[in-house]
């Protein structure tokens, strides 16, 4: 390249850097308010937005409603959609001046923190960060009141954060899993709307808070991989609306009765735990509601339906277990039934056999957005999970 070509690609450089420099200036062709712009252009910087996978018509004369994933009403941004787009630091602060942003949506990216000006995002209703590494959440999350979906799975989050979050009360769907969090609070049971609680491989130890029967439109618990201890509350039984419980791997213990079940529950995971065996009602129970379950008990608890139950012939092999408790002709018809019945329903596995996590989370975010497209969980159509 020669002298004069250098200094028309600097000239060119200077003209393009004084472009992006004042792109805010001009509203209308922005077609946004000049704060919002300001702000995208503060969020591309401090998240790297020269390397994003796709930073197509960002920081240019396109209006913002062109730049790539952004959705603006009414000249204002209402939604940042920018899952798995290699973007690398922190949110800045200046997200906060968003006001009328309602769908934060920044799943599988390199994001460490996510600043206190978030408390101004009152309208927010989507905020999905799944996948990122975050350490920590800022207090000022519990200010978001018109919050449906949290997800901040797979993260490096630890300790509590109920004072955060046991608030949001309008919250659909709840999702923490793959962190290092370690205690469930009664909080939980402020959280009335709940359809999805998704908390598995946390470190929570302690009891099933009972407060749980509160959640009266939940249709998906899942708390398996966990410390969790005692009694399996027979409030669980008391949902109405559950469809999917998974309380497998944890330290649960003493027996899993009829009452547990909730009346429209299709599947059912409690392996894994130190359970006595599966009481015989309970067993009539699930067959007749045609649940998918798996029970059996840790090696190191002994007994339970491991004892009861072979997963490669599908029969009772110690029919005396269940004797013990109850008459034998009563006992003999439900081990008859039993033989009798479509094992293609159910799966009892050997203890061991466990699907790949991450397939297992992606098929439940894709049911979620799949119920929330159908507005089986309400009037939610705004929030997606991609």
């Amino acid at each position: 390249m020669n002298f004069k070509d250098l200094l028309f690609s600097l000239i060119l450089c200077s003209s393009s850097l004084i472009v992006n420099a004042n792109i805010c200036n001009n509203e209308q062709q922005t077609q946004v308010i000049k704060s919002d712009c300001e702000a995208l252009k503060s969020f591309y910087l401090a998240t790297n937005g020269d390397h994003w996978e796709n930073n197509k018509n960002w920081i240019s004369n396109q209006p913002v409603k062109n730049w790539y994933g952004i959705q603006v009403k009414n000249n204002r941004v209402t939604e940042i959609r920018l899952p798995f787009n290699q973007l690398r630091g922190s949110i800045p602060a200046e997200i906060g001046n968003l006001v009328k942003l309602e769908s934060l949506l920044l799943r599988g990216n390199e994001l460490a923190s996510i600043p206190p000006e978030i408390r101004n995002l009152t309208e927010l209703e989507s905020l999905d960060l799944n996948s990122n590494k975050l350490t920590s959440i800022p207090s000022e999350i519990k200010y978001l009141i018109d919050l449906k979906l949290l997800d901040l799975g797979s993260n490096m989050l630890t300790g509590s954060l109920w004072d955060q979050i046991g608030n949001l009360t309008k919250l659909k769907a709840l999702v923490l899993q793959g962190n290092q969090l370690d205690s469930l609070s009664p909080k939980i049971g402020n959280l009335t709307e709940l359809v999805w609680l998704i908390l598995n491989n946390n470190q929570f130890e302690g009891p099933i808070p009972t407060e749980i029967e509160n959640l009266t439109q939940l249709r998906h618990l899942m708390l398996q991989d966990n410390r969790l201890s005692g009694q399996i509350p027979n409030e669980i039984g008391d949902l109405p609306h559950l469809i999917s419980l998974y309380l497998n791997h944890n330290r649960l213990t003493g027996s899993f009765t009829a009452d547990m079940i909730a009346p429209i529950l299709r599947t059912l995971y409690v392996q894994e735990n130190c359970l006595e065996d599966l009481t015989a009602s309970a067993l009539e129970t699930l067959l007749h509601q045609n649940v998918v379950f798996r029970y059996y008990t840790q090696n190191d608890c002994g007994g339970g339906i491991g004892s009861v139950f072979n997963g490669e012939r599908h029969d009772f092999v110690q029919k005396h277990d269940i004797r013990q408790r109850e008459g034998k002709d009563e006992v003999e018809e439900k081990i008859l039934r039993m033989q009798r019945a479509d094992y293609s329903r159910l799966e009892i596995k050997k203890a061991g056999q466990y699907e790949n996590f991450q397939e297992e989370i992606q098929k439940i975010n894709q049911q979620i957005e799949k119920e929330i497209k159908e507005e089986l969980i309400g009037d939610t159509r705004k929030i997606m999970i991609r």
